[in-house]
């Protein structure tokens, strides 16, 4: 038994180091020998005793045991580090989290399903319902799987969701406006929709208000000014008196639809009623429909405003803009029409309308001066001939009047739609005057009391149209008795028409519009009226 000087232990015989700290062991052998002998000759084991004095040195051998077991921890931990070797450990648990890799790609119906949400607000909803179908068929899968893609899904459902949602409202708004116009049966197979195109264009409105305008009938005259203002003649040959002013407003197409039936649609005019007359004329398309608003802020007469309120003209027709620029319109309050033409091109066409009163001042003293242009002379020999030709107007259906003073020219007014309720119409126009006349012969037959009734209703819509001094008598014209109806417009412009029905059952309507400077053509219309 060998002793390790350095830590007291006991090692085997024959070992070189210590087993406990390593130490070389000194060579003990040739001492061991020698003394082995001596214990066996002494019977008493005292000197084994004796050398008990050793084990005194054991405590010490175990103190410093304890001490050099600290600095010698690190040789036995350095080992045992080796074990705690996590390296190999975290690849153990990386290769587990590096399987969600193929959620790198993420999970397609996702994408799909957001990509067509988008679509879907550019092709007004076409791909909004595969987009969100696709999207939540997406969510869950990416759900299930542990895929990337959620929150795509997500958001095509969002996005789908609002423009379905938002199609489903427009579609029902638009399905009630669609069934109340085919209950109250004002829309007609094609309607006059938007999707015929038309809107309000600033070059024509430009184009109508940077020019005057006439009416070849009456003679009136318009002109417009700055900040949307108007003023309104009663005759082009008279600017010094009698005239309206206010403001003005212009629709055109699809603008002008929207406004006739929603903000005037009192009035009664439907979308069929347009449709029809788009239909009906081959020289214009929606796009020609014009609405002009004259909001009226005065009417003077003698140099006074004698209207203390204001009140408003629509008028809707058409602008045809060819060669020839016509505003060819209906007074909506009066119900009669009305056809404007450029100043420049009056005064060629209608030489007669030689003299306008203009103003040459515009300070408060304002004077007048008669602006003459050159008259042309020359109506002797075509208009003479044409107007010789209807020395007598009309035929056995319609009656007939005998042209007996005054320059008369073929006038066609808009009928409304009513063309497919005439049989046979005459209408001629004084374009001294501007005074209309028309013999209107109805198809059908008709009993004596349709003549009152027509009359009846004929004398209210007057009143309720800003006619005033309405009357209606019975009277008799072209040997037959009658009702007669007269009003006098805000203008100045008067309206007399006659009902009666003829001894064929034929419903006959005659109408004289005139000034109250022209009371020769009224009466000339009243007293050479013959039927039969």
């Amino acid at each position: 038994m060998a002793f390790c000087p350095n830590c007291g232990s006991a090692n085997s015989d024959g070992v070189r180091f210590c087993s406990n700290c390593g130490n070389p062991l000194p060579a003990a052998q040739p001492v061991a020998q020698p003394e082995a002998q001596p214990v066996y000759q002494q019977p008493e084991a005292q000197p084994v005793q004796e050398a008990q004095p050793v084990q005194p040195v054991q405590p010490v051998y175990q103190q410093p045991a304890v001490q050099p077991v600290q600095p010698v921890q690190p040789v036995y931990q350095q080992p045992a580090v080796q074990p705690v070797q996590p390296v190999y450990q975290q690849p153990a648990y990386s290769v587990p989290s590096a399987q969600p890799v193929p959620a790198q790609k993420s999970n397609g119906l996702c994408t799909v399903g957001l990509i067509l949400s988008i679509v879907g607000y550019i092709t007004f909803g076409i791909t909004s319902l595969i987009g969100l179908i696709l999207s939540i068929a997406g969510l869950i899968s990416a759900g299930k799987k542990n895929e990337k893609g959620k929150g795509k899904a997500v958001a095509g459902i969002i996005l789908s969701s609002v423009l379905i949602a938002g199609v489903v409202i427009f579609g029902a708004i638009y399905a009630a406006r669609i069934r109340e116009y085919v209950e109250d049966g004002t829309i007609p197979t094609v309607d006059v929709d938007d999707d015929l195109g038309g809107s309000s264009d600033d070059k024509r409105v430009k184009d109508i208000t940077s020019r005057d305008w006439i009416e070849i009938n009456s003679a009136s005259y318009l002109t417009f000014g700055r900040k949307n203002s108007f003023t309104y003649y009663q005759s082009y040959t008279d600017l010094s008196d009698y005239y309206y002013t206010g403001t003005y407003e212009i629709y055109f197409g699809r603008d002008a639809v929207k406004e006739l039936t929603g903000t005037y649609k009192d009035y009664g005019v439907t979308r069929s009623e347009l449709n029809d007359l788009v239909d009906r004329n081959d020289d214009v398309e929606l796009d020609d429909l014009v609405l002009l608003v004259l909001k009226n802020d005065g009417m003077w007469i003698d140099g006074e405003n004698v209207k203390d309120e204001e009140w408003v003209s629509p008028y809707f027709g058409f602008y045809y803009n060819g060669s020839d620029r016509v505003l060819d319109l209906a007074n909506m309050n009066q119900g009669t029409y009305f056809t404007f033409i450029p100043e420049e091109d009056y005064t060629s066409s209608y030489p007669a309308a030689t003299s306008a009163v203009i103003p040459t001042d515009t300070t408060d003293e304002t004077t007048w001066e008669t602006e003459t242009t050159e008259e042309t002379t020359d109506w002797t020999s075509e208009e003479t001939t044409r107007i010789s030709d209807y020395e007598v107007v009309g035929d056995s259906l319609t009656g007939t009047v005998e042209l007996t003073q005054g320059k008369w020219v073929d006038f066609a007014e808009a009928d409304g739609g009513m063309s497919e309720y005439i049989e046979a119409r005459y209408q001629k126009m004084n374009i001294e005057t501007g005074t209309i006349f028309g013999l209107l012969v109805y198809k059908g037959d008709y009993s004596a009391d349709i003549a009152k009734e027509l009359a009846e209703n004929s004398k209210e819509s007057m009143e309720t149209g800003d006619y005033s001094n309405v009357t209606m008598e019975k009277t008799t014209i072209g040997g037959y008795e009658a009702y007669t109806i007269t009003g006098k417009y805000q203008d100045g412009m008067y309206l007399t028409v006659w009902y009666f029905v003829d001894s064929n059952n034929k419903l006959h309507y005659i109408s004289v519009e005139y000034f109250g400077n022209d009371i020769d053509s009224y009466e000339m219309v009243r007293d050479t009226y013959r039927f039969g």
